[in-house]
């Protein structure tokens, strides 16, 4: 049996959303790409645990994806987290990610650390919403919605 789950973007206590997490709080203004209008669909970490779970219970194949049924925009979806974290709003800044994905490369070349690779924007670039219900359905689960997967998120330990 072979099942393959695209997640959505995760959210928890580690990984890529702890560093956006960090780096929204940390910049005094919020910087978005593309528009600030790409859709981005999140999953709580333990909706996804639970989501495998049941996949591997009824041992499901094919594919999954797991994800709310709602997107959000990219600029909603950052509001969101300096929200729910207590941090202040921040004004947007609109950047063409056409442009600074060149920027980007060069400072992977010279190793400069920096909060965002070229992976991190080529991967914004291409998000398009996904029609998750029928996936949903298959595990006879509801997730949580982004505020809500937010809201169980210890922002001291980010």
């Amino acid at each position: 049996i072979d099942l393959v789950v695209r997640p959505g973007f995760v959210i928890g206590p580690g990984g890529v959303f702890a560093r956006l997490a960090r780096t929204l709080r940390a910049l005094p203004l919020t910087p978005s790409f593309y528009g600030g209008n790409k859709p981005i669909q999140t999953i709580a970490v333990d909706d996804l645990v639970s989501a495998l779970v049941r996949a591997v219970d009824r041992q499901l194949s094919g594919s999954l994806t797991l994800a709310h049924p709602v997107p959000l925009t990219t600029d909603a979806f950052y509001r969101a987290v300096l929200r729910a974290s207590g941090a202040r709003p921040r004004p947007v800044l609109h950047l063409p990610g056409s442009l600074v994905l060149p920027v980007l490369q060069c400072a992977e070349a010279l190793r400069l650390p920096l909060p965002m690779n070229s992976e991190n924007l080529r991967g914004l670039q291409a998000l398009e919403a996904t029609d998750t219900q029928n996936d949903l359905l298959r595990l006879d689960l509801t997730l949580k919605s982004c505020d809500e997967a937010l809201s169980l998120v210890d922002w001291s330990q980010l």
